[in-house]
């Protein structure tokens, strides 16, 4: 039987990782005024999505390297 820890670490690793990117996609906009674009990122919301994105993929080796090792 496999370790439910190691489950649950995988599964918040991806969910942790499509919230990043999703977070990362939506972090800057821009519009286009009589032919010049105008556009602006949220430097914060960025880091933030990045932080997302690194816990997931540390959270998901996590879960891989219990459920091998079990």
């Amino acid at each position: 039987m496999k370790n439910p820890l190691a489950i649950i670490l995988i599964l918040v690793g991806l969910g942790l990782g499509i919230y990043g990117i999703t977070q990362l996609n939506d972090s800057g906009g821009s519009v286009e005024i009589a032919g010049i674009e105008l556009s602006a990122e949220d430097s914060g919301k960025k880091t933030s999505a990045y932080a997302m994105i690194g816990f997931g993929i540390l959270s998901l080796i996590g879960g891989i390297g219990l459920s091998k090792r079990g």
